[in-house]
C-alpha cells in the first residue's frame, strides 16, 4: 500500500491482482473456485469460498461482503458466470468490489 493512497484505489489494485490470479487459474485448465480478496491495515488476504455448489459459494461471498464481520477496509468477490453478446453465450469473469467506512456496504462500489 502507497502511503495516502486512496481506498478506491486500493480496491482496483485487489481487484487487478485478483483477476491475475483467476486467469492463471483459468489458464491452468482449473474450475475457477469463487474467491475474495480482502484488505484491512494493509495485509491482504485471499479467502477461497468453499460449498455444496457454486451458487452456494458465491451466495456466501456476497453475504460476506453485505456483512462485513471481519470489519475489513474493502472486498472483491470474484467467480465465474456468462454473459450474452449478439445473441450469444460466453464465458465470463464477475468482479464486484466493496469498500467500506464505518461497517457494512449494502451495494459494490463496482461490478465488472
Amino acid at each position: 500500500m502507497t502511503q495516502g493512497e486512496g481506498i478506491f484505489r486500493r480496491l482496483l489494485r485487489a481487484a487487478g491482482f485478483g483477476v491475475a490470479h483467476a486467469v492463471w487459474c483459468i489458464g491452468d485448465d482449473e474450475v475457477l473456485v469463487p474467491f475474495l480478496i480482502q484488505e484491512r491495515e494493509g495485509a491482504r488476504q485471499l479467502i477461497c469460498l468453499e460449498s455444496e455448489n457454486l451458487e452456494a459459494c458465491v451466495a456466501d461471498g456476497r453475504r460476506r461482503q453485505r456483512e462485513n464481520a471481519d470489519c475489513m477496509e474493502l472486498s472483491v468477490l470474484f467467480c465465474d458466470g456468462y454473459v450474452t453478446i449478439a445473441g450469444a453465450e460466453s464465458d465470463a469473469l464477475i468482479v464486484e468490489g466493496f469498500e467500506y467506512e464505518g461497517g457494512a456496504a449494502d451495494a459494490p462500489a463496482f461490478s465488472l
